[in-house]
């Protein structure tokens, strides 16, 4: 029974994952912190190499669609990469999963993950005027911003796992306004999060965190949930779905923080 439950979370998280490109780690984290007796160590490494194979399935459907935008990413992989590996050099040299603050600081990641969901809207409004009136200065900095969002990124999932999806679209839509149109958001997302969460998932698995039994079990059901999202991007909105999944995901956060 318990292995049906994890896939029915797995196909669940991975539907959400292809159709908005968030819930890899906002979601599945937290769901596997308050379902499962894994370990904190456990949850951010299965969840990290959960995130990799359900976002690689559903970004071969994006790709397909064209709705991958592949120069945004080269500037988020530029800062995300080497993020990843210094701070997989910090968790060992220091052990970090044995201090205190991580759980809580999850929640507060969560927390911030949800409320920047319910206003990504109006951050990509916004950010469009500024490009349409001060053309030359928003282009200037436009791509040292996006490598050095993509470093804060790499960083907050090599901790947490969480971050890629949620407060990369965000970013995606303030720092890009013009060219992240929904389906162009979903994709670039999903594929950023790839080689990031897998390359830490690697580091987690070597330090022999990953619990394999859980890992499959949600795979079976997000593989084609995935796929499933993926496939509805082109026929529906996904606005709202984030909207309910941001909210969802204050609500964790708060559990996490203060429960």
């Amino acid at each position: 029974m318990e292995h049906l439950f994890l896939a029915f979370l797995g196909f669940m998280v991975g539907t959400a994952v292809g159709l908005t490109g968030v819930g890899g780690g906002a979601v599945m984290t937290p769901l596997l912190i308050i379902f499962t007796d894994l370990k904190l160590a456990s949850v951010i490494a299965v969840d990290l190499l959960f995130a990799s194979i359900t976002k690689a399935s559903a970004a071969v459907n994006h790709a397909k669609h064209h709705n991958i935008d592949w120069q945004v990413l080269k500037q988020l992989w530029l800062g995300s990469i080497p993020a990843v590996v210094v701070v997989l050099a910090l968790v060992m040299a220091f052990n970090l999963f044995a201090l205190d603050f991580l759980l809580p600081f999850i929640g507060v990641v969560l927390i911030i993950s949800g409320a920047l969901m319910g206003v990504s809207h109006e951050s990509q409004s916004y950010a469009r005027n500024l490009e349409q009136r001060f053309p030359n200065q928003f282009h200037k900095i436009q791509n040292p911003l996006t490598t050095f969002g993509g470093a804060l990124i790499g960083t907050l999932v090599a901790l947490t796992s969480i971050g890629a999806g949620a407060i990369g679209a965000i970013m995606l839509r303030a720092l890009h306004p013009l060219t992240m149109r929904p389906k162009i958001l979903v994709g670039t997302d999903t594929t950023h999060a790839i080689p990031i969460a897998l390359l830490a998932g690697l580091g987690y698995l070597s330090f022999g965190y990953v619990d394999w039994q859980v890992l499959l079990s949600l795979l079976v059901g997000s593989i084609p949930g995935s796929l499933l999202g993926s496939y509805l991007t082109e026929r529906l909105k996904p606005h709202w779905v984030k909207v309910m999944l941001g909210l969802a995901i204050m609500i964790s956060g708060i559990k996490l923080t203060f429960f």
